[in-house]
């Protein structure tokens, strides 16, 4: 993602009305976002917090299930249904 002059004039705009208050500027020159600088961040952490987090979330119900399922083929219970079974195979053989 690329971030341009504008998004980093808005980014600390909104940086300053948080420490500063709506509708106030910078207390050095009052001026915001006048350099001709640029800069790239990257998402990479929040985009890793946000994986952290679905797999927290997902391994819960996930070891429910594989417990049953688990539970299912040690009992002899587990009867998969053929047409996905089939479709899986068809699936592998085409890689």
């Amino acid at each position: 993602m690329r971030i341009s002059n504008e998004h980093i004039s808005r980014l600390i705009g909104a940086r300053v009305e948080r420490v500063f208050g709506p509708g106030k500027q910078t207390p050095a020159d009052g001026v915001i976002g006048t350099s001709a600088d640029g800069a790239v961040f990257s998402t990479r952490s929040e985009d890793v917090r946000a994986g952290m987090a679905a797999a927290r979330a997902a391994t819960s119900s996930d070891e429910a299930r594989l417990a049953a399922l688990q539970a299912q083929v040690r009992s002899g219970q587990y009867r998969p249904p053929a047409e996905a079974v089939a479709e899986s195979v068809l699936r592998d053989l085409g890689k």
